[in-house]
């Protein structure tokens, strides 16, 4: 395989190298600020990426998803809510318009419902593209990627689709995914595939993604081998306790806290409930809420005062006494040295 690509929490392998949006100054000058902005602290005029929740309505009660979690242990508030409920679409029309308008990098259309749900949501994609996002990307489990939804999807204006996959293996993909079925998604994404190919579409660029954990550990090499002629590139992210909802252990390798953890995301991106609820990032509850679209624009919560308190305190060393940072399990680093494919 070739160009890989590793960070700390996450892999990725590329496979297909025929796209030529990686290879654009601009998507270059914004992946390079991605990475570099945070280190040396410079903050953009407005968010490099806004994560939109689209739905909090989900087919699956995935086993280390926040939101099954979240509903098992009662918590009501906050991105994923008891009530169910999509985006309207004035609301994501405002929000795509203003990001647009002030140079966003990236839409990335996301949280822990499921997208396809959204009855909008090609419709939805199409007016991002008609706006020149320069990276419009979307996660999906891939249940509901058949028929006409498939094909219309395939043409919406994705840049990138990133499939939630969690095994090469049948029993252990339903023990993870609950209410999946192995086959069907896997058929899902090969027929998909190849009418990418009957198309000769180059977008969208297709991932399939595993959250790596004690039970799945052991089939990374297997994952790779499975995909590595279906999809254009494979990704292995590592598991995290959010907020220590987990009751199991689900790391494979030990973690420590990092007291002098500051975090990246407080420089690169806000996220975006379903009604119109701005929070400073998708893994966060109702005390990271920073207002609403419909009365403040999300350029002004980007430089408001909650957020440059967050990260003067993350810069002064004080993760362990900010809430909803203090354990939301981002700032847990391997022990062990980092790894690579077989």
């Amino acid at each position: 395989m070739s160009n890989q690509t590793k960070f700390e929490h996450f892999e990725e392998h590329v496979v297909n190298k025929e796209h030529d949006i990686f290879n654009s100054p601009k998507f270059e000058i914004y992946r390079k600020r991605w990475f570099e902005y945070p280190e040396k602290r410079i903050l953009t005029d407005f968010p490099m990426n806004i994560d939109l929740c689209l739905t909090s309505r989900c087919n699956l009660s995935c086993i280390m998803c926040r939101r099954t979690l979240e509903l098992k242990n009662g918590i009501t508030s906050g991105i994923f809510q008891t009530e169910q409920g999509d985006m309207d679409f004035n609301v994501y029309k405002k929000i795509i318009d203003e990001a647009a308008r002030e140079g966003v990098y990236a839409i990335h259309i996301s949280g822990d419902g499921e997208p396809l749900l959204h009855e909008d949501i090609i419709e939805m994609i199409k007016y991002a593209r008609s706006k020149n996002i320069l990276d419009l990307f979307m996660h999906t489990n891939a249940t509901l990627l058949y028929g006409d939804v498939a094909a219309e999807l395939l043409e919406a204006g994705l840049t990138r689709l990133i499939i939630s996959m969690d095994s090469p293996v049948k029993e252990t993909y339903e023990k993870i995914r609950v209410g999946a079925d192995f086959d069907v998604v896997v058929n899902n994404i090969k027929n998909f595939m190849d009418l990418k190919k009957k198309k000769e579409l180059k977008y969208p660029f297709v991932r399939v993604q595993m959250v790596e954990m004690k039970s799945n550990r052991d089939q990374r090499n297997a994952y790779v081998n499975y995909f590595r002629n279906i999809v254009d590139s494979i990704g292995l992210i590592e598991y995290m306790n959010f907020y220590e909802l987990d009751e199991e252990d689900r790391y494979y390798r030990p973690r420590k806290y990092k007291n002098d953890y500051v975090c990246r995301q407080l420089w690169q991106r806000l996220c975006i409930n379903f009604n119109g609820n701005v929070y400073i990032c998708v893994h966060t509850h109702e005390n990271g809420k920073l207002g609403m679209v419909q009365n403040s624009s999300i350029k002004e919560l980007w430089h408001g005062e909650k957020m440059k308190k967050l990260r003067n305190g993350h810069l002064d060393g004080n993760i362990d006494k900010i809430s909803p940072c203090s354990n939301c399990g981002q700032q847990l680093e391997s022990v062990t040295g980092k790894e690579k494919f077989d």
